[in-house]
């Protein structure tokens, strides 16, 4: 079972191919897409083969969804099974599941203290402010228990952070009993070929092939002030209930109508609607 990097190919190209084409593509339209696609800026660490992949697209494209089929398995080479890990393609699991009916979903949740800890720890300011990553965490949570409630069980896996460090080999074994693979037990020590999934710039995912650890789970307490935690837990309270987070685990208590940035938040859920409206019209 093989995992190429993040190829971000809906979250950050699809919506303009479809666009500006109609398919099925071929000749000279579909080269210039394939190497429109490898030179966007989060395409150029891929290295991509791009000779290979319209090969194996037989110089021909039916419809967006055999361009990124095909795109995972040039990168990830010959493997039983694959998978594909770009986090904002959680946004497109309508017309992905359309597209790919035996295509299943595992969706990784977490406490959203910790979300937006190591979210502002990685992108600084420029995630926007400790409410809005709330709000960005209650719509991604919301998207995941849709596409469970849509889809079943059988096709999603909701799977949290926190069961997943503090007991490895149970969160191994439940993912390849999903999946119907052999689950392995050996934990992965050191750099292996498999550090291919984590680009050179992707400095946050450096301890990815380390030994497990559940040191992470509660560093929200020491990175967040008092204020922001409880921020965090007044808007995010129904979701975290919903996956077994403890909302009143805070310290002092925050009424919703006194949260800050209010207008952000509230500009943030507008623009997700109009987004999510578009990419549900997509036709993969």
């Amino acid at each position: 079972m093989r995992t190429p990097p993040e190829t971000h190919f809906f979250g950050y190209y699809a919506l303009d191919l479809v666009r500006r084409r109609r398919f099925p593509i071929s000749g000279d339209v579909l080269r210039d897409e394939l190497d429109a696609f490898a030179n966007m800026p989060k395409s150029k660490e891929l290295g991509l083969d791009i000779v290979a992949w319209h090969g194996m697209l037989a110089g021909r494209a039916e419809r967006p969804a055999d361009m990124f089929a095909t795109l995972v398995e040039v990168l990830v080479g010959q493997a039983d099974t694959v998978g594909e890990k770009s986090p904002e393609h959680l946004l497109w699991w309508r017309p992905i599941a359309r597209a790919f009916p035996a295509l299943r979903f595992i969706a990784v949740v977490r406490d959203p203290r910790g979300v937006v800890s190591s979210s502002r720890a990685v992108w600084g300011d420029a995630g926007g402010t400790v409410a809005v990553r709330a709000e960005r965490w209650n719509a991604d949570q919301r998207e995941v228990s849709r596409a469970l409630r849509s889809l079943g069980s059988e096709r999603v896996l909701v799977i949290r952070y926190e069961d997943v460090v503090s007991d490895e080999s149970a969160a191994s074994a439940a993912i390849a009993a999903y999946l119907g693979v052999p689950a392995r037990t050996a934990a992965v020590a050191g750099r292996s070929p498999a550090a291919g999934i984590v680009l050179p710039r992707e400095w946050w995912k450096g301890r990815t092939f380390e030994p497990v650890t559940t040191e992470r789970v509660e560093a929200w307490r020491r990175d967040l002030s008092v204020e922001d935690a409880d921020t965090v837990g007044a808007i995010c309270r129904h979701g975290m209930r919903r996956f077994g987070y403890s909302s009143t685990d805070t310290r002092r208590p925050v009424a919703p109508a006194g949260l800050p940035t209010r207008a952000q938040r509230w500009r943030f859920r507008a623009a997700r609607r109009r987004h999510l409206a578009r990419i549900n019209r997509v036709i993969l």
